[in-house]
């Protein structure tokens, strides 16, 4: 089980930031696997819009695969 969730493969935060400021609001889907790991209070608190902006205009402190 713990092998699926592992990070593959690190990705440099400006490559990610790069690549994600070519999409707009749109083009991001947020599916039920999205709010997986989220609990009941998260959920209510992050939904699809909020967790979109958050994606768009926030940097991570790591990036991975």
């Amino acid at each position: 089980m713990f092998e699926d969730t592992k990070i593959k493969e690190k990705m440099e935060i400006d490559n990610f930031l790069s690549l994600i400021s070519k999409y707009s609001k749109e083009q991001i889907e947020c599916t039920s696997h999205t709010f997986f790991r989220l609990s009941e209070k998260q959920r209510k608190i992050f939904n699809h819009a909020e967790l979109i902006k958050i994606l768009l205009s926030s940097k991570p402190f790591l990036v991975g695969i």
